[in-house]
């Protein structure tokens, strides 16, 4: 018996020195008629240099011609200098894998699939064996870089996590599993996340009560996870509607998320003409937490509490919760609904209160429009914005949240709005002595109208573009090569709200066309 201890302990410690997180991203090399492929990752069994079986080793004779390799810098090793294959170790650092492009002279690209990048902080950028790039990009937002060989590329790669390495998990569903009273075109919404390597985006596939519509979802790839919307022709009414939600994450070896959830369609004597979900989004040091309560509208509703409303549960202190508010002197006992019902034919306010709120606070509506909270120790910032909205509504819905959070209580020290230009980069931002930068030349977010990164990023552009200038005669002209990439990410920000407004316009039904604009970190 001792000795099948000993023997079952060995195993046991063998196979734990190889548990962990697993992947591998390829990256497509095109230049000068080469096409070639190289691949980095992580791996629990790979160490910070050279390990066979793991690695690929390009042939010790320097190759002729265009080509390309990740260098390697191993003194175990000395005469293995070149990768086609460098895989690191499973750990949450830093990685720096440097390649180079090299064998003749002309433009080169690098291209890749950011629906396939880990989680976590993956840019790439150019720089020179020995000097890190002074501009980097994000490979989940943009799909190929640019340059002129020969040069050297660097990706910096901090993972997300390390360690253990678990299925993808349903992290919010709207309607929620089991609601019994949930109108007939309510939209499908599935948020699915990975704490380590991320959901693979073209993995996600779902079915309604056995039919695949996995051509019909929406997908937009969130930090580690994907956010997918069905909007579908009207459910019948009093119909159990089974959700089949399959996803892997973008391990080596993938793990597979395979889960159901079902509702009931309400019947049409109980049933809302219109339902709004309202996402709001809560953020501490320790958690992000999603809320969902409904705005809706219907025939024979009234102001109070009557069939269509659904009471608020008793607070569970000291979690989150967002609620309307209701003063029913009919119903002394209830003061708070998720789902507030309110008649079609009159105007109506719907009053949003909040308890144990964190950090910060987000809430996403219709076309876009959001909400905000950051408290700064004894100060606070406050807002809200919208597409095409009248500044005076905007100035008394801020108030409103201000007085249901209790900013109220407390001094304006500045009171400021503006217009956001979100129509995309201007087609010219350089001129003979001036360069424009952030909203001056339309580098704002078209979806959620944010601009302060990008002012940054650009006004960093703008002064290397005049410092080449000044120092070398570069003309200003360089300052377009090197914003490109961003004005890409901004582009296709611009298409993504066109063609979510144009469905609204299409459908006529505002009320579905909901958007979760937020990309929370």
């Amino acid at each position: 018996m001792k000795r099948m201890y000993a023997i079952l302990f060995a195993i046991l410690v063998a196979y734990g020195a190889v548990w962990g997180i697993s992947w591998r991203q390829p990256i497509v090399i095109s230049f000068s008629g080469f096409v070639d492929t190289l691949v980095f990752g992580v791996d629990p069994a790979a160490s910070w240099h050279y390990d066979p079986g793991i690695d690929e080793v390009i042939p010790f004779v320097p190759p002729s011609g265009p080509h390309a390799f990740f260098r390697l810098n191993d003194p175990a090793n000395p005469f293995i200098t070149m990768l086609s294959v460098d895989i690191r170790r499973d750990a949450r650092v830093r990685h720096i894998f440097k390649g180079f492009v090299g064998g003749d002279i002309g433009r080169a690209r690098i291209s890749w699939d950011p629906a396939t990048i880990p989680a976590g902080q993956i840019r790439i950028g150019i720089g020179t064996e020995t000097t890190e790039p002074t501009r980097w990009y994000d490979m989940h937002y943009n799909d190929h870089l640019e340059f002129d060989a020969p040069d050297w590329f660097w990706i910096s790669c901090r993972p997300y996590s390390s360690g253990a390495d678990h299925p993808p998990y349903l992290a919010f569903a709207y309607p929620q599993d089991g609601r019994r009273d949930v109108p007939p075109s309510a939209p499908v919404v599935v948020v699915l996340d990975d704490d380590e390597t991320g959901v693979n985006v073209h993995s996600m596939q779902m079915f309604v009560n056995g039919v695949d519509v996995t051509s019909s979802i929406e997908k937009r790839r969130l930090l580690s996870g994907i956010q997918v919307i069905y909007r579908h022709p009207p459910f019948e009414y009093d119909s159990l509607m089974n959700i089949r939600v399959i996803a892997a994450d973008i391990a080596s070896f993938p793990h597979y998320l395979d889960t159901t959830f079902s509702f009931r369609t309400s019947i049409p004597a109980f049933s809302p003409q219109w339902e709004l979900p309202l996402f709001f989004v809560n953020i501490t040091a320790r958690d992000t937490v999603t809320k969902c309560i409904y705005a809706a509208g219907a025939e024979g509703a009234s102001q109070f509490f009557d069939s269509l409303d659904v009471a608020f549960p008793s607070f569970p202190a000291p979690e989150f919760e967002v609620f309307f508010k209701l003063s029913d002197p009919a119903y002394p006992f209830i003061t708070a609904l998720s789902r507030d019902t309110r008649p079609l034919d009159s105007d109506n306010l719907w009053v949003v209160d909040f308890q144990n709120s964190g950090t910060a606070l987000f809430a996403s509506w219709i076309k876009g429009g959001y909400g905000w909270l950051f408290p700064k120790l004894n100060l606070a910032n406050l807002g809200v914005g919208g597409y095409n909205a009248n500044p005076k509504l905007l100035m008394k819905v801020a108030e409103r949240l201000g007085y249901f959070l209790g900013i109220d209580k407390f001094k304006p020290i500045e009171i400021m709005g503006g217009l956001l230009p979100i129509g995309g980069v201007r087609e010219k931002i350089s001129f003979d002595r001036v360069l424009l930068v952030g909203d001056a030349a339309g580098f704002t977010d078209p979806v959620t109208g944010a601009g302060i990164a990008s002012a940054w990023e650009t006004g960093a552009l703008a002064a290397k573009a005049a410092y080449d200038f000044i120092k070398n005669g570069v003309p200003l002209k360089s300052y377009d090569e090197l914003t490109r990439p961003l004005a890409r990410a901004v582009e296709k920000s611009r298409e993504r709200r066109l063609s979510s407004e144009e469905k609204i316009r299409e459908s006529g039904d505002i009320k579905s066309a909901v958007r979760l604009a937020w990309r929370i970190r």
